[in-house]
Order: C-alpha cells, then sequence, then structure tokens
C-alpha cells in the first residue's frame, strides 16, 4: 500500500476521510490542550500563563511567555524561542490500504475553530475538490457566526496501482464519484519527532529559526 506522511506545526492540522473512518493526522499544539508541551515549555525555562486584563484578571487561553503564543512549536516567532516556542515538526504517517481512496482536508485554526473534523469530512463527501473548501469555509462561518481569515486545502488519495503522471480533466475531475469509498480494516497511524524521522531515514536535520515580536509574561 502507499504511506500516507504528514509533518506538523502550530494550529493548523491534516485530516483524512476514508469513508468509514475519519483520522485526525495532526497533532494538537495548542497549549491549553496538549500537557506534554506545557511541561516542555516550562522545562525550557518557558511560563505558562494566560494574558491579564489591566486590573490583573486572566483572559483568553494559555499562552507561553515571553512571547504570548497559545501554541507550543511555530514557524516564524524567533523571539518566542526563549520561551520555549520550536520549529520542529511532529511527524505522522498511516499506511492506506490497497484498492482504497480517501480525501485528505488540510485546513487552518479558522476552520477547526469551529467545525470538527468528522462534521468537515461529512460536509464535503460526494463533492468536487474544486467546491469543496467554499463548502467548508461556509460551515465554518455558520459555525462560529463571524468571518475569519480560513485557509483550507483539499486532496483525494489515490492507492490504485493507476498511472498517475497526468492531472485528470476539468470533466473526468467533476464527475469522479468522490463518495464511493471502499470500507477496509481501520487504519494504524505511528507518529515520530523530526529528530526520530531524519534518524530512521538517513537524513540529517536542519534546525529552522523562529521570528516575532517580543512579549513579555502578564502581571499576577
Amino acid at each position: 500500500g502507499r504511506v500516507l506522511i504528514v509533518a506538523g506545526v502550530g494550529d493548523s492540522y491534516a485530516v483524512l476521510d476514508t469513508g468509514s473512518q475519519v483520522l485526525r493526522l495532526s497533532p494538537d499544539h495548542l497549549i491549553e490542550n496538549n500537557e506534554s508541551e506545557r511541561e516542555r515549555i516550562k522545562a525550557a525555562g518557558g511560563i505558562i500563563a494566560r494574558s491579564a486584563h489591566n486590573n490583573g484578571d486572566a483572559m483568553g487561553p494559555i499562552r507561553q511567555w515571553p512571547g504570548g503564543l497559545n501554541i507550543a512549536r511555530s514557524i516564524g516567532d524567533r523571539k518566542c524561542a526563549e520561551g520555549g516556542v520550536i520549529p520542529e515538526p511532529e511527524i505522522s504517517q498511516v499506511l492506506l490500504p490497497e484498492r482504497t481512496g480517501g480525501r485528505l482536508i488540510i485546513a487552518s485554526d479558522g476552520l477547526w475553530a469551529g467545525v470538527s473534523a468528522k462534521a468537515a469530512a461529512r460536509a464535503v463527501r460526494g463533492k468536487t475538490i474544486s467546491h469543496a473548501p467554499g463548502i467548508l469555509k461556509m460551515a465554518a462561518m455558520k459555525a462560529r457566526g463571524k468571518e475569519d481569515d480560513i485557509t483550507v486545502l483539499v486532496a483525494d488519495v489515490d492507492t490504485s496501482e493507476r498511472d498517475l503522471g497526468c492531472a485528470p480533466t476539468h470533466k473526468e475531475a467533476y464527475f469522479k464519484p468522490h463518495s464511493k469509498l471502499v470500507p477496509h480494516y481501520p487504519l494504524k497511524m505511528t507518529a515520530h519527532s523530526s529528530e526520530t524521522w531524519a534518524r530512521e531515514c538517513g537524513h540529517s536535520e536542519e534546525r529552522l529559526v523562529c521570528w516575532g515580536p517580543q512579549g513579555m509574561p502578564p502581571t499576577r
């Protein structure tokens, strides 16, 4: 079978819908939801706390300081590195069974903050990949009741042995029966750190450097 590999950093993540199973392929890097990342940040010398009003009352999600990000891993926030933020991705892989297709949805938190993985998968089953992103955008706006910056990528994963050298014509893509997905046994996903991945694949790892504004911890 074919192997699907996803490297994730931040609060955008990927979901795979096989028709019989909806699988989240990316880890949750929101500090509020990830105890192991909170412990890693504290071990690196960062402070875990919420922002504060002028009167000292806490507000908003849990963040790291200095920096004030609510995610533990990010590309592009160098000055948050002192507070434990790292650009290193967590890598997951799933072995797709033979003769089974699937739909991959990759989106930013503008979608996932209001729409669950299963709801997103159901919303675009049987829809063309050209129409699917717009459908998901409207679902997010309806669920959250406001506009937000949203990035959505939808792709169909083909596990057949046919020649993949040429993209389908517009007509072929439009009339492809995306909803007819073959049931199969549950997929098993494995996770790696980028260091483990580099070691297992025999590649050297190049460290990235983050960039961003400087922040200070709130007054307690």
